[in-house]
Protein backbone atom coordinates (compact mmCIF):
# COMPACT_ATOMS: atom_id res chain seq x y z
CA UNK A 1 0.00 0.00 0.00
CA UNK A 2 2.72 2.42 0.90
CA UNK A 3 4.22 2.42 -2.59
CA UNK A 4 0.97 3.58 -4.19
CA UNK A 5 1.00 7.06 -2.70
CA UNK A 6 0.43 9.58 -5.46
CA UNK A 7 2.42 12.72 -4.76
CA UNK A 8 1.40 15.97 -6.37
CA UNK A 9 4.28 17.32 -8.35
CA UNK A 10 5.47 20.31 -6.34
CA UNK A 11 5.81 22.35 -9.51
CA UNK A 12 2.11 22.09 -10.28
CA UNK A 13 1.69 24.86 -7.75
CA UNK A 14 4.42 26.98 -9.24
CA UNK A 15 3.11 30.46 -9.81
CA UNK A 16 0.83 30.86 -12.83
CA UNK A 17 3.31 33.39 -14.16
CA UNK A 18 5.64 30.59 -15.26
CA UNK A 19 3.03 29.10 -17.60
CA UNK A 20 2.34 32.57 -18.95
CA UNK A 21 6.05 33.27 -19.52
CA UNK A 22 6.49 29.95 -21.31
CA UNK A 23 3.50 30.35 -23.64
CA UNK A 24 4.36 33.98 -24.41
CA UNK A 25 7.96 33.01 -25.21
CA UNK A 26 6.71 30.21 -27.45
CA UNK A 27 4.44 32.57 -29.37
CA UNK A 28 7.29 35.11 -29.75
CA UNK A 29 9.77 32.55 -31.08
CA UNK A 30 7.35 30.23 -32.89
CA UNK A 31 9.02 27.35 -34.68
CA UNK A 32 12.51 28.78 -34.22
CA UNK A 33 12.23 27.78 -30.54
CA UNK A 34 12.62 24.11 -31.45
CA UNK A 35 15.76 24.72 -33.53
CA UNK A 36 18.88 23.80 -31.62
CA UNK A 37 21.22 26.77 -31.40
CA UNK A 38 24.02 27.91 -29.18
CA UNK A 39 22.70 30.75 -26.97
CA UNK A 40 26.18 32.31 -26.59
CA UNK A 41 26.13 35.87 -27.85
CA UNK A 42 22.39 36.39 -27.29
CA UNK A 43 21.35 39.45 -25.28
CA UNK A 44 19.99 38.82 -21.79
CA UNK A 45 16.36 39.34 -22.75
CA UNK A 46 16.56 37.23 -25.92
CA UNK A 47 18.32 34.41 -24.05
CA UNK A 48 15.69 34.60 -21.29
CA UNK A 49 12.83 34.36 -23.82
CA UNK A 50 14.57 31.40 -25.44
CA UNK A 51 14.96 29.69 -22.05
CA UNK A 52 11.25 29.99 -21.26
CA UNK A 53 10.35 28.81 -24.76
CA UNK A 54 12.53 25.70 -24.37
CA UNK A 55 10.82 25.03 -21.03
CA UNK A 56 7.47 25.22 -22.83
CA UNK A 57 8.51 22.52 -25.33
CA UNK A 58 9.95 20.46 -22.45
CA UNK A 59 13.66 20.76 -23.23
CA UNK A 60 14.83 21.85 -19.77
CA UNK A 61 18.54 21.09 -20.14
CA UNK A 62 18.75 23.22 -23.30
CA UNK A 63 16.82 25.88 -21.38
CA UNK A 64 19.56 25.85 -18.72
CA UNK A 65 22.13 26.97 -21.32
CA UNK A 66 19.85 29.82 -22.44
CA UNK A 67 19.22 30.86 -18.83
CA UNK A 68 22.99 30.77 -18.20
CA UNK A 69 23.50 33.22 -21.05
CA UNK A 70 20.77 35.48 -19.62
CA UNK A 71 22.49 35.38 -16.21
CA UNK A 72 25.82 36.26 -17.86
CA UNK A 73 24.58 39.11 -20.07
CA UNK A 74 21.24 40.31 -18.66
CA UNK A 75 20.12 43.15 -16.43
CA UNK A 76 19.39 42.55 -12.75
CA UNK A 77 15.76 41.63 -13.47
CA UNK A 78 16.69 39.31 -16.34
CA UNK A 79 19.33 37.62 -14.17
CA UNK A 80 16.82 37.03 -11.36
CA UNK A 81 14.28 35.59 -13.84
CA UNK A 82 16.96 33.43 -15.46
CA UNK A 83 18.20 32.01 -12.13
CA UNK A 84 14.60 31.20 -11.26
CA UNK A 85 14.00 29.55 -14.66
CA UNK A 86 17.24 27.59 -14.38
CA UNK A 87 16.18 26.23 -10.97
CA UNK A 88 12.83 25.14 -12.36
CA UNK A 89 14.57 23.49 -15.34
CA UNK A 90 16.81 21.45 -13.04
CA UNK A 91 13.84 20.54 -10.82
CA UNK A 92 12.03 19.24 -13.88
CA UNK A 93 14.92 16.80 -14.35
CA UNK A 94 14.98 15.94 -10.60
CA UNK A 95 18.45 17.50 -10.24
CA UNK A 96 17.85 19.00 -6.81
CA UNK A 97 21.44 19.95 -5.90
CA UNK A 98 21.87 21.80 -9.20
CA UNK A 99 18.49 23.51 -8.66
CA UNK A 100 19.60 24.74 -5.23
CA UNK A 101 22.84 26.17 -6.65
CA UNK A 102 20.97 27.82 -9.55
CA UNK A 103 18.48 29.46 -7.19
CA UNK A 104 21.37 31.23 -5.47
CA UNK A 105 22.87 32.66 -8.68
CA UNK A 106 20.76 35.81 -8.39
CA UNK A 107 18.70 37.29 -5.53
CA UNK A 108 15.12 35.93 -5.45
CA UNK A 109 11.99 37.33 -3.85
CA UNK A 110 10.99 35.74 -0.54
CA UNK A 111 8.01 33.93 -2.12
CA UNK A 112 10.23 32.44 -4.82
CA UNK A 113 12.84 31.37 -2.26
CA UNK A 114 10.10 29.57 -0.33
CA UNK A 115 8.61 28.01 -3.47
CA UNK A 116 11.96 26.75 -4.79
CA UNK A 117 13.10 25.61 -1.34
CA UNK A 118 9.87 23.64 -0.82
CA UNK A 119 10.11 22.06 -4.28
CA UNK A 120 13.74 21.05 -3.78
CA UNK A 121 13.01 19.53 -0.36
CA UNK A 122 9.95 17.68 -1.71
CA UNK A 123 12.05 16.04 -4.41
CA UNK A 124 14.79 15.19 -1.90
CA UNK A 125 12.23 13.59 0.42
CA UNK A 126 10.69 11.56 -2.40
CA UNK A 127 14.07 10.37 -3.66
CA UNK A 128 15.11 9.32 -0.15
CA UNK A 129 11.77 7.55 0.41
CA UNK A 130 12.05 5.64 -2.89
CA UNK A 131 15.54 4.52 -1.79
CA UNK A 132 14.14 3.45 1.63
CA UNK A 133 16.30 6.06 3.39
CA UNK A 134 13.57 6.88 5.90
CA UNK A 135 15.59 9.03 8.33
CA UNK A 136 16.67 11.28 5.43
CA UNK A 137 13.06 11.38 4.22
CA UNK A 138 11.92 12.66 7.61
CA UNK A 139 14.71 15.25 7.78
CA UNK A 140 13.79 16.67 4.36
CA UNK A 141 10.07 16.71 5.23
CA UNK A 142 10.73 18.48 8.53
CA UNK A 143 12.87 21.10 6.81
CA UNK A 144 10.13 21.59 4.19
CA UNK A 145 7.44 21.89 6.89
CA UNK A 146 9.31 24.91 8.27
CA UNK A 147 8.74 26.66 4.93
CA UNK A 148 5.20 25.63 3.95
CA UNK A 149 2.34 23.60 5.46
CA UNK A 150 2.67 19.86 4.91
CA UNK A 151 0.18 18.46 2.39
CA UNK A 152 -1.60 15.12 2.88
CA UNK A 153 0.42 13.14 0.33
CA UNK A 154 3.65 14.11 2.08
CA UNK A 155 2.10 13.47 5.50
CA UNK A 156 1.39 9.91 4.33
CA UNK A 157 5.03 9.53 3.34
CA UNK A 158 6.01 10.86 6.78
CA UNK A 159 3.67 8.28 8.37
CA UNK A 160 5.07 5.38 6.34
CA UNK A 161 8.63 6.50 7.10
CA UNK A 162 7.89 6.38 10.83
CA UNK A 163 6.22 3.00 10.32
CA UNK A 164 9.25 1.58 8.49
CA UNK A 165 11.53 2.81 11.28
CA UNK A 166 9.36 1.01 13.83
CA UNK A 167 8.16 4.32 15.32
CA UNK A 168 4.54 3.17 15.45
CA UNK A 169 3.24 5.83 17.86
CA UNK A 170 4.57 8.64 15.65
CA UNK A 171 3.18 6.90 12.57
CA UNK A 172 -0.22 6.52 14.23
CA UNK A 173 -0.34 10.22 15.12
CA UNK A 174 0.39 11.17 11.51
CA UNK A 175 -2.15 8.74 10.01
CA UNK A 176 -4.81 9.98 12.46
CA UNK A 177 -4.07 13.58 11.43
CA UNK A 178 -4.50 12.61 7.77
CA UNK A 179 -7.73 10.78 8.65
CA UNK A 180 -9.14 13.98 10.21
CA UNK A 181 -8.66 15.82 6.90
CA UNK A 182 -11.01 13.40 5.14
CA UNK A 183 -8.41 11.15 3.50
CA UNK A 184 -9.56 8.25 5.64
CA UNK A 185 -8.97 5.45 3.13
CA UNK A 186 -5.21 6.04 2.77
CA UNK A 187 -4.89 6.69 6.50
CA UNK A 188 -6.80 3.50 7.36
CA UNK A 189 -4.31 1.41 5.37
CA UNK A 190 -1.53 2.84 7.55
CA UNK A 191 -3.47 2.39 10.81
CA UNK A 192 -4.26 -1.24 9.91
CA UNK A 193 -0.59 -1.90 9.15
CA UNK A 194 0.36 -0.50 12.57
CA UNK A 195 -2.28 -2.70 14.24
CA UNK A 196 -0.90 -5.80 12.49
CA UNK A 197 2.72 -4.91 13.29
CA UNK A 198 2.04 -4.17 16.97
CA UNK A 199 -0.08 -7.32 17.35
CA UNK A 200 2.86 -9.37 16.10
CA UNK A 201 5.21 -7.61 18.49
CA UNK A 202 2.96 -8.19 21.50
CA UNK A 203 2.43 -11.89 20.74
Amino acid sequence: AMERIEVEQPLVRTEEGVRLRQTQARSVLGRSCAMTRNPTGLSGDVALTRGWCLMEINRPLEAVAAFDQAIASGSGRAREEAAYGKSLAYLRKNLTSEAAVAAAEAPQTRSRQVELGASILTQRALAAYRDKRYVETLLALSERARLVPEQNDLLLIRGWSYFNLGRYKDAEQVFRAVQRTGHSEEASVGLNAIREATDQVSQ
